[in-house]
């Protein structure tokens, strides 16, 4: 019922709205939750200092990069003699044009940095806000999704891979998806692309992921609405997946094939040593103040 229904009435939908309130508590969540890093915006960075200097120093290259024409573009200037560097990791491109203006207002790398960093949890948050909001029309439910989601354990895992903090664009993705479903307007389908796009050119780990999960979402919407009857629908949806493809192939043709050339791989030990074991699902780490003491052993 929650996917696929009538619009809801107009005084209903005043409901999802996300207001100043909301957008204020989860602003102070993401700074109170990332503290004292809104006092050391400027010279320190959380985790470490591998991931982060690698990230600000992609960030910058790419946006010099862009602003001298794309020339060189994929040629980092290291590991000589190789070429197309970049393409040796995940090239954060979209979390690159997100930084472009900030960097441009303040000139200061560490600074845009961090405040992308912080970005990362509120937009989590409000879009889990968003998506819960439009599919139970409960403004407590989704407050509480949207702080669940936006600030979970995971994240402070990885607090040093602001690649993998940026995983927000997956309930806007979803909440186009369910919106153009119910109403069919081709804007909400060629949103829900775009939301795509962004997933895949911030972490290309979670817009695989996404993709998975899209293909048997999409067969379901179809066949529930039976969209498959209407010729708009055809029409929209190829126009919205060559826009995703306009948007992408170029970033990941030269990064498939820079990772053939080199013969980068997993191999099935790196997945075995890096995977979660069934025990891990109920583990908690030592340091943990509530859990530590009985699940740290796992």
């Amino acid at each position: 019922y929650a996917l696929i229904r009538r619009p809801a009435p107009s005084h209903m939908r005043k409901i999802i709205r996300p207001g100043g309130a909301v957008v204020l508590l989860f602003g102070a969540l993401s700074l109170a939750f990332t503290f004292p890093l809104v006092l050391h915006m400027s010279d320190h960075v959380p985790g470490d200092l591998g991931d982060p200097l690698y990230n600000m120093w992609l960030l910058n290259d790419t946006i010099r990069k862009a602003e001298d024409g794309f020339r060189d573009f994929w040629d980092g200037r290291v590991f000589y003699p190789h070429q197309d560097t970049k393409l040796y990791a995940d090239t954060l491109i979209a979390l690159s044009a997100l930084a472009w203006p900030i960097a441009a207002a303040t000139g200061r790398l560490v600074l845009t940095y961090n405040v992308l960093l912080i970005l990362s949890f509120f937009l989590c948050a409000w879009g889990m806000y968003l998506l819960v909001a439009h599919l139970t029309r409960s403004r407590p439910a989704a407050i509480l999704a949207g702080i669940m989601f936006g600030f979970f354990p995971y994240n402070y895992a990885h607090i040093w891979h602001i690649e993998l903090l940026y995983f927000c664009w997956i309930p806007f993705c979803l909440l186009f998806l369910h919106r153009y479903f119910e109403r069919f307007k081709g804007r909400d389908l060629f949103l829900a692309a775009a939301m795509f796009a962004l997933q895949a050119l911030s972490c290309a780990y979670y817009g695989l992921y996404l993709g998975f999960v899209l293909v048997p979402v999409l067969i379901f919407f179809v066949i529930k609405s039976e969209a498959w009857r209407r010729r708009a629908f055809w029409l929209q949806g190829a126009a919205a997946a060559a826009l995703s493809a306009a948007v992408l192939l170029p970033v990941f043709i030269p990064y498939m094939r820079t990772h053939a050339v080199m013969g980068f791989e997993r191999t099935l030990a790196d997945v075995e040593a890096h995977s979660a074991e069934l025990q891990h699902l109920l583990a908690a780490p030592p340091s943990n103040l509530v859990w530590g003491r009985w699940l740290g052993g796992l």
